[in-house]
């Protein structure tokens, strides 16, 4: 690892060192700065964060169960490597957790809510319209999702999507490039909030598993690329 990350930690204060330690990594990891199959080095980790061994490894272990990174026998901690397979099963359950996700915030949905979802949509236009870093404008994306889930206030769904959502954002830092028309991203994120907020189940649950199959397709395609390999149809 040759990032140095102290520059970006926090001074701790009521939140764990093991949480503080498995944030920055995450980070690292999710805006591509460590890239997938990059060898994590615990004492070179260790140094650099000024953490224990002990609070290196509780979060190491808390990213392995998120799924960023893998303890291969005789090898030691690596990020997570890029299958075709594995991009196409996240797409897929991404899909289909969204759906529900959808489905359940319409039930539960109030005045206040749908003003919550409503300003988070508008904090993806002013990233767009300000021409902010694209790891802004994915931040402002994933907040809307992020936020859908949270009306449908169901904790083991957004225990389940806040897995999947961490490895999506590995694979878009890993393959991303700007090939989206940003009209096109705000409409369908328009689509979907309006949905939401009219309550229509059926179309709202039909335009967030459609854009979350259609975002996999574009980094699915991307990623084909890159390995030049035959992969399943997504």
């Amino acid at each position: 690892m040759t990032t140095s990350a102290t520059s970006g930690l926090r001074p701790i204060k009521k939140r764990p060192a093991e949480q503080l330690t498995a944030d920055e990594l995450r980070r690292l990891i999710t805006t591509g700065q460590l890239p997938p199959g990059s060898r994590i080095t615990e004492a070179s980790v260790a140094q650099q964060f000024d953490v224990s061994r002990g609070t290196l490894r509780a979060a190491l272990q808390q990213l392995s169960q998120e799924g960023l990174i893998v303890l291969t026998p005789y090898t030691g901690w690596t990020v997570m490597s890029i299958q075709p397979q594995d991009l196409w099963e996240l797409f897929t359950l991404r899909a289909a957790l969204e759906s529900m996700a959808g489905k359940l915030a319409i039930e539960k949905l109030t005045p206040e809510g749908a003003q919550a979802l409503e300003d988070t949509f508008e904090q993806l236009l002013v990233a767009r319209h300000k021409g902010e870093p694209d790891d802004v404008v994915v931040d402002r994306d994933f907040n809307i999702h992020k936020m859908i889930v949270e009306l449908a206030g169901h904790r083991r769904l957004r225990e389940h999507y806040r897995m999947v959502e961490q490895q999506i954002r590995l694979f878009v830092a890993s393959t991303y490039v700007d090939m989206k028309d940003p009209n096109t991203t705000l409409d369908s994120h328009g689509a979907i909030v309006q949905a939401i907020v009219q309550k229509d189940v059926a179309l709202a649950t039909h335009l967030l598993e459609e854009h979350s199959i259609g975002e996999g397709k574009r980094v699915f395609k991307l990623l084909s690329m890159v390995l030049n390999e035959n992969t399943p149809t997504l």
